[in-house]
């Protein structure tokens, strides 16, 4: 079964805070949009302190809004940070059981490291207590949805024997996912029965190879290596989009986007300078865009070495791109090269950057209407995640 869906880090270039306030009033018109029209999930991230990359500092609140103002499409957490002195086990377990709960069964649930330096800074974090605390939190938490009375031991936290409730619809717990930005992430999400979130930008290619090193960690998963009761083998990957009647138009807009977005991502994962929106907001030069997008210093500061070696295939014939600029027909034919290289659910990019909000409802609009339904006949109903192995 192919999903689509769409994921959001709320990104407000040159922030102030009205236009805070009325980015994260639009994510909720966005997801009850994309519900009209047929998307399958609404994914929300988790990130504090990075003014300018991501104000989707609260998503449990966010994610608890949509599931009031909507009845069909999954919610997700992606990722839910999982330090213990960011998001303790027993807050965790509790908030996402009440969400389950509130949503009638339609949350998904991924973890993550944290992978900010800012944000382990800010909450005192060290790289190894990111790495170790991950696994144990996430047996702590499931031990909390699934057992009368749940207790946990680790070197970092105590779970003392109580009833901790309210216990989640969805029967054993909601599915799990895992945040895969490395190869060692794909490998423990196939030991550990989670889904993937995985980041498409390097392409159909790379995610052909990712799918493929994931699956031979779901084949190599021993007795007792899982950490869901049950696991699911969901693959989703991230491509950034923009679906506009006029192709060259959203190619210029989408690349002006993913500008910002990389330079952001660069400045608070890399160590790299300020992204400044100013300097090409102007810029039509599709040519200049893709140059400056494909830019080597900067795709090593965000950490995507493999996009340096992209085979010419996976690009965007139109742009040259590995993203989905362009008209229906464009995204159409790029998301058709996802699924053949093992994507089970398209995580859609929209709002980065500088991208208007009028734009990213038209393309939500647009990949309802036209994208979707070349895959399938466009009959809404809740739907499960797939994958989901006995």
């Amino acid at each position: 079964m192919t999903e689509f869906s769409l994921i959001t880090e709320i990104q407000v270039s040159n922030p102030n805070r009205e236009r805070e306030h009325e980015f994260i009033r639009s994510s909720i018109d966005q997801a009850m949009l994309a519900e009209d029209l047929g998307f399958d999930n609404y994914w929300a991230v988790e990130h504090h302190t990075l003014q300018g990359y991501s104000i989707s500092t609260a998503p449990e609140s966010l994610l608890a809004y949509i599931a009031a103002k909507t009845s069909r499409i999954r919610i997700g957490h992606g990722v839910v940070c999982l330090p213990i002195k960011i998001n303790h086990p027993v807050r965790v377990a509790e908030r996402t059981a009440m969400l389950d709960v509130l949503a009638n069964g339609r949350l998904n649930v991924g973890f993550g490291r944290s992978s900010s330096p800012i944000e382990k800074d800010v909450f005192d974090v060290s790289e190894e207590e990111s790495k170790s605390q991950l696994p144990e939190a996430m047996r702590a938490i499931v031990e909390m949805w699934t057992q009368d009375e749940a207790e946990y031991q680790s070197d970092d936290f105590r779970i003392v024997k109580r009833p901790y409730r309210p216990r989640p619809v969805q029967e054993p717990h909601p599915p799990l996912f895992l945040a895969c930005t490395r190869d060692e992430s794909l490998q423990l999400a196939g030991k550990w029965g989670c889904g993937v979130m995985s980041n498409g930008i390097d392409g159909p290619n790379q995610v052909r190879r990712k799918r493929e090193l994931y699956d031979a960690a779901v084949a190599a998963r021993q007795p007792g290596d899982a950490i869901a009761k049950q696991p699911n083998s969901h693959f989703a990957a991230t491509v950034f989009t923009t679906v506009l009647e006029d192709r060259d138009e959203a190619r210029r807009i989408g690349l002006r986007g993913q500008r910002y977005f990389m330079e952001a991502a660069a400045h608070f994962f890399g160590g790299g300078p300020t992204p400044n929106p100013e300097l090409y907001k102007d810029e039509d030069s599709i040519p200049a865009l893709i140059a400056a997008t494909a830019n080597k210093d900067l795709i090593e500061a965000v950490g995507l070495a493999n996009l340096a070696n992209i085979d010419p295939d996976d690009l965007n014939p139109l742009d040259r791109s590995n993203a989905a600029y362009g008209n229906a027909n464009d995204t159409i034919a790029f998301v058709e090269h996802m699924f053949d290289a093992g994507a089970d659910e398209i995580l859609f990019v929209v709002q980065i950057g500088g991208v208007p909000l009028e734009v990213v409802m038209e393309t939500i609009t647009n990949i309802g209407k036209k994208v979707i339904p070349h895959f399938r006949k466009p009959s809404p109903t809740v739907i499960p995640m797939s994958g989901v192995q006995a």
